[in-house]
């Protein structure tokens, strides 16, 4: 039985501190909510199976696909305004969601690993029972947007 765990806004507040700017948290809804995601990284576990999800909106995307080279913050406006993601932003954006593979794990978790970053439109459903958070992010000096983090 997978044991992995649903960041919360600690944890991932401490790494977008890091990735983003020190100016930025997030804040976890109550319920999680649909969001309009644009971007779906994809972990799965030691035997293959898609065992968690971290969907983000176009505006969140552009967020960390600048901010983790510094690329200035109205470039990443621009990129979410014309809703297209330069080649370095969306390799940067693949690096930030390795890095939030660790958000799903703790001492006890099994080991996961992120496959793939995918547009939301052909990312595949999670079979089986999953529980999600959402989050808003504010970027700090980055517009942010919104996340959501799915395990089974």
């Amino acid at each position: 039985m997978p044991n992995y765990r649903l960041p919360n806004e600690s944890s991932l507040n401490a790494m977008v501190a890091m990735i983003i700017d020190e100016d930025a948290e997030s804040e976890q809804h109550e319920a999680p909510e649909d969001i309009k995601a644009s971007h779906v990284g994809v972990f799965q576990d030691a035997a293959g199976a898609v065992v968690a999800q971290c969907a983000c909106d176009f505006e969140l995307a552009a967020s960390v696909g600048c901010a983790l080279s510094m690329i200035p913050p109205n470039t990443a406006s621009d990129m979410a305004k014309s809703g297209d993601l330069t080649d370095m932003a969306r390799q940067n954006l693949y690096e930030v969601m390795n890095m939030f593979s660790s958000l799903f794990m703790d001492d006890n978790s099994d080991h996961l690993k992120l496959v793939e970053v995918v547009e939301a439109a052909s990312a595949e459903e999670m079979g089986g029972d999953t529980k999600t958070v959402t989050f808003t992010l504010n970027g700090g000096k980055y517009a942010g947007g919104k996340l959501s983090f799915t395990v089974q």
